[in-house]
C-alpha cells in the first residue's frame, strides 16, 4: 500500500480528531448548537463518502473544509486505497 495514503489516513483521522476535541471543548464559546450540527453534518457525510467508496461524494465532502487540503494526495485512482485505510 502506499506510504501517502497511509499518511493522508493518518492525517484525516487527527483531523477529524482535533476538530472534534475543539467542538466539544468550546461549546460554552463561539460554537453555537448550529454550528456543531453543521460540524457533525460533514464528518458524517465524509464518513458516509468513504464508507461507501463514493470518490464524488467525498471530494465534494471535503471541498471548503480543513479536510480540502487532501485532495491533493487523495485521487480518484487511490480513493480505494484510502477506503481501505479507514477500515483499519
Amino acid at each position: 500500500m502506499n506510504k501517502g495514503i497511509i499518511g493522508i489516513a493518518i492525517v484525516f483521522v487527527v483531523l477529524s480528531a482535533g476538530a472534534f476535541a475543539f467542538t466539544g471543548m468550546n461549546r460554552g464559546f463561539a460554537m453555537d448548537e448550529e454550528k456543531l450540527a453543521e460540524i457533525q453534518t460533514i464528518r458524517e457525510t465524509v464518513e458516509y463518502a468513504i464508507e461507501s467508496g463514493d470518490y464524488s461524494a467525498w471530494l465534494e465532502a471535503v471541498e471548503g473544509t480543513p479536510m480540502e487540503r487532501m485532495i491533493e494526495k487523495v485521487t480518484e485512482e487511490n480513493f480505494p486505497d484510502f477506503v481501505e485505510m479507514h477500515t483499519i
